[in-house]
């Protein structure tokens, strides 16, 4: 299970997972904070609780709608409770099928020739930046400037709706920085 809540919720939320907790469910924490393993395993117990970080530029548009902002996204888990490290084999086993990098399964629907190995290319590169670079996205909706996100994010919509491949990851993040798209002037 993945759990995505803002570090103010992250108790009270852990608490209102109890009752979906099942023998074999790990809880994999895609927040800040590095203390969100040890809250889960206090919470819901150690063999139920995992670590887990989030590569990725995302806001929330509207509640229960994310949006990922720029094209890089990456995520990493994993647990020091063997029972629970063991679990999730099968969710890593799952998010290589599912293709979570949605881009190169649409540009291969749409005829384009992708490397075998472009999402792994295209994380080693991002893993080779200097902490300090973000996002051009990061930087025109810091100053309030219109964002490109139609011509991203929302073209990847739009191109996987017409492929017939499905871009959850990307509707989601589409959707949340929409109401930014024009920039903070045009909203006021």
């Amino acid at each position: 299970m993945l759990f995505t809540v803002k570090l103010g919720d992250m108790e009270s939320a852990a608490e209102a997972c109890r009752p979906l907790i099942g023998n074999d469910t790990v809880v994999v924490p895609l927040l800040n904070g590095v203390e969100a393993p040890d809250v889960l395993a206090r919470i819901l117990g150690p063999k139920h609780a995992a670590g887990g970080a989030a590569y990725i530029s995302a806001r929330i548009a509207e509640p229960g709608v994310v949006e990922h902002i720029g094209d890089f996204a990456r995520m990493q888990f994993g647990s020091t409770d063997e029972t629970a490290q063991a679990r999730l084999a099968p969710f890593l086993e799952r998010c290589r099928a599912a293709d979570i990098e949605e881009a190169a399964a649409v540009g291969r629907a749409r005829g384009v020739a992708v490397a075998d190995d472009i999402v792994e290319q295209k994380m080693a590169f991002l893993d080779g930046l200097p902490g300090e670079v973000t996002a051009s996205m990061l930087v025109d909706l810091e100053a309030g400037k219109p964002l490109e996100t139609p011509w991203l994010s929302g073209s990847l919509v739009r191109m996987g709706r017409e492929a017939g491949v499905p871009t959850p990851v990307n509707t989601a993040l589409y959707a949340v920085i929409l109401p930014h798209v024009g920039g903070e002037r045009a909203g006021r």
